[in-house]
């Protein structure tokens, strides 16, 4: 990366390596420096929870609003009704209006512990800028049609020779505050000239930070006429480039089937870019690199339909050292919603990274300082494990709270340390009809979530990785009864992976 950033988020991006891609680097760090950044990322309602490979794109909008950008978080509870074709070898399950809903529902809570969706206290800041005639030019055109998205130009015409000053000088700086009461501002009137722009002091109601949004991408794509989008925005797209981007090539050259509904996807994840811009001024879209064809049609299309200019910026995706993707455990999905993982699983899992990963991880999923960062991913030895400790407490504390977190880390050391059980790990909880006629220890593993079938179950015994209560079982076969749960029995799998199993 040789381009020098200027702007904090940009800055951010790069330093902390969160950057890939970006359709202008340096336009979109001027961007930056000139005002309020609208930017999104969209999440499709796929699953009641998002999971760990999500978290980058939370925190690059976690970052954008610490920078002083306003995040929108788009729920895709339109375009999951089609699937997304990204680097799939199949089609997606299609879901019903039900569990889409259902699904948003669970989904959207994890955000209120990244972002602020309101609550930041007003101030009162003053303030003296100057707009050169470009800039001032510039500011009001972007802001008026952002906020007026069915007017013409004739309209801006006829706007711009009736309006005060106080209301021009208004709309240039902020397109978002541009209707409320003139007393947040006073303005010293009659400063344009031709070689310095409009000079003015005036009291900004401001908030600590701008609070994000959440929306649904069902509120326009439910509502779109087939006929009337095709004429209006299918014009805009070419096949042969559709075809061309990887995401979908790759489909293509495996010869695996790609359906007209989700050759569709594309399109309309390029429209829910154009209606944010036109909606809420958005200009910059933000996303995983597999996103990278899906967001370039949408900066395309922005500009061709409203001729506004919006940018797109990519994240890598993400893998461990050791080759594995990111949000993966041995037992499956590492999930965000704590009644899918329980906080302790949770943080065990950042706890068990591998020592390459421990600084990378610090910079993408923590707010620790970069120095920070730099001197705990370079320890060495069993010093390391402090550092992964340090990278466990903070990202848990930012997804479960830091009550969640020094809970997680008592019990981790209770059950490592001390050989005891910890109140904390995950509880599997039988009844007495459960264990009527015993069940056996490989069923047992099974249930508990430390294997996923029974075969692997075996084999976890059989290989001399599975214990009850610190003891090597021996036996796949052997039962356990009610008596045998008179005190919760600790099921261990290799050295890391524990539960309990009670009688409820």
């Amino acid at each position: 990366m040789t381009y020098h950033p200027k702007s904090d988020f940009m800055r951010v991006m790069i330093e902390r390596g969160f950057l890939a891609d970006c359709t202008d680097y340096q336009a979109l760090d001027e961007a930056f420096l000139k005002g309020i950044v609208p930017g999104y990322i969209g999440f499709d309602a796929t699953a009641k929870s998002l999971h760990v490979g999500s978290l980058i794109q939370i925190m690059m909008l976690r970052w954008l609003q610490k920078c002083g950008g306003k995040p929108i978080v788009l729920m895709g509870g339109g375009t999951t009704k089609i699937g997304d074709p990204s680097f799939r070898a199949d089609e997606r399950p299609l879901l019903t209006n039900a569990q889409i809903d259902d699904n948003i529902a669970g989904i959207k809570r994890v955000f209120s512990r990244y972002l602020d969706f309101g609550h930041s206290a007003p101030t009162i800041e003053r303030t003296r800028r100057r707009l050169t005639p470009a800039e001032f030019a510039e500011n009001v055109t972007r802001n008026y049609f952002a906020r007026n998205t069915k007017s013409t130009h004739r309209d801006f015409r006829q706007f711009v020779k009736t309006a005060d000053a106080a209301d021009l000088v208004l709309l240039a700086l902020n397109g978002e505050r541009w209707t409320q009461k003139r007393q947040h501002f006073a303005y010293e009137e009659g400063l344009y000239d031709l070689a310095g722009g409009f000079a003015f002091d005036f009291d900004e109601l401001t908030t600590a930070k701008p609070t994000a949004i959440l929306v649904n991408n069902a509120e326009w794509l439910d509502q779109l006429n087939y006929i009337g989008f095709l004429r209006d925005i299918g014009k805009h797209f070419s096949v042969n480039r559709m075809l061309s981007f990887e995401s979908v090539k790759s489909r293509l050259d495996r010869e695996q089937s790609l359906s007209f509904l989700e050759f569709n996807y594309m399109i309309l994840q390029a429209y829910d870019f154009l209606e944010l811009n036109r909606r809420y001024g958005c200009l910059v879209q933000m996303g995983g690199s597999d996103q990278w064809g899906n967001i370039v049609n949408g900066v395309d299309l922005t500009r061709r339909v409203v001729d506004h200019e919006v940018y797109g910026l990519t994240s890598p995706l993400l893998t461990t050292s050791d080759g594995k993707k990111m949000g993966k455990s041995q037992n499956g999905a590492v999930w965000l919603n704590a009644d899918l993982l329980s906080p302790y699983e949770f943080w065990q899992f950042w706890r068990n990274t591998t020592d390459a990963d421990v600084g990378r991880f610090l910079k993408l999923y923590t707010d620790l300082p970069l120095e920070d960062c730099a001197r705990l991913g370079a320890l060495q030895g069993s010093e390391i494990n402090l550092a992964k400790i340090e990278l466990a407490n903070a990202v848990t504390t930012l997804l479960h709270g830091p009550e969640a977190a020094a809970a997680a880390e008592a019990t981790a050391r209770e059950v490592f340390e001390k050989g005891g059980v910890g109140d904390d790990l995950p509880t599997l909880t039988l009844h007495a009809a459960d264990v009527a006629e015993g069940i056996t220890v490989a069923q047992l593993f099974v249930r508990a979530g430390l294997s996923a079938t029974g075969k692997d179950a075996k084999r976890l015994i059989l290989e001399g990785g599975a214990r009850l209560n610190d003891e090597i079982v021996l036996d796949a076969g052997h039962r356990i009864g009610a008596g045998d749960l008179a005190e919760p029995l600790k099921l261990t799998a290799g050295k890391k992976r524990h539960a309990l199993v009670i009688l409820g």
